[in-house]
C-alpha cells in the first residue's frame, strides 16, 4: 500500500478484504485461528511457568495487534502494518464476541 492510499477508508477497507477473503481460504475461521494459538501459547506458558490462566483468542488476537503497534513505533512507515494492526483488532472483538456466547451457552446449561 503506497501513502497516496494510506487513507483511512482505504486502510480499513484493505483490512476487511484480507481478514475476510483470502486469509480465511489459506487459515480457516479466523476464530478457530486464533483459539488454535490460545492453546498452543497457553501450554508454552504453562510449561515454562510463566502463566496463571489461559489465554483466549480474543487476547492473542489483542497481543498480535500490540506486536504492530511497536512496529508502528519504528524508524520506518510501513503502512501495512496500520492495515495488519486495524485487522488483529477487528478479530479480536469477533473473537470476543463468540467467547462470550460459548460462556453463556455454558453457564446456561450448568443452571
Amino acid at each position: 500500500m503506497e501513502l497516496a492510499q494510506s487513507t483511512c477508508a482505504n486502510i480499513l477497507d484493505t483490512a476487511r478484504d484480507i481478514t475476510s477473503g483470502d486469509r480465511a481460504a489459506t487459515y480457516g475461521d479466523k476464530v478457530e485461528n486464533h483459539a488454535n494459538i490460545a492453546r498452543l501459547w497457553n501450554a508454552h506458558l504453562h510449561n515454562r511457568g510463566l502463566l496463571r490462566a489461559d489465554i483466549p483468542g480474543s487476547v492473542v488476537a489483542e497481543l498480535m495487534g500490540l506486536m504492530k503497534f511497536a512496529r508502528m513505533a519504528g524508524p520506518l512507515h510501513h503502512p501495512d502494518n496500520y492495515v495488519d494492526g486495524v485487522g488483529y483488532i477487528a478479530i479480536a472483538g469477533e473473537c470476543r464476541a463468540r467467547e462470550e456466547v460459548l460462556k453463556a451457552d455454558k453457564q446456561a446449561s450448568a443452571k
